[in-house]
């Protein structure tokens, strides 16, 4: 979807359930394969625009937005870089975001 016309305005988001659900976890980092985590537009629960980030950030847990290629991942474990550029007075930067996959370890002979 991410050649579709209007598809970063109109990408998946997420309701105010699943941020709390995100929040009780106890993350410092918070990824997502989708541009925007909150709708351009008023939602139905009458949250004010920007709350959901406001909520994340507000814990200090970073964002990590739009993360892409994660179908390539083929492991479930590995560590995760982030490279972003050093710039002041913004509350985002671009990043280099890379995944390195732990590998099993040969069974021996």
């Amino acid at each position: 979807m991410w050649d579709a016309q209007g598809y970063v305005l109109q990408c998946p988001n997420l309701k105010r359930g699943a941020m709390e659900w995100v929040l009780e976890q106890g993350v410092s980092l918070f990824g997502v394969d989708t541009p925007c985590i909150e709708s351009s537009s008023p939602g139905s629960d009458d949250s004010p625009k920007g709350s959901l980030l406001r909520e994340l950030f507000e814990r200090d847990i970073l964002l990590l937005a739009p993360l892409v290629n994660l179908e390539k991942i083929r492991t479930g474990r590995g560590t995760l870089v982030c490279l972003p550029l050093k710039l002041q007075g913004t509350s985002g930067a671009p990043c280099r975001a890379i995944f390195i996959e732990e590998t099993e370890a040969a069974a021996p002979d």
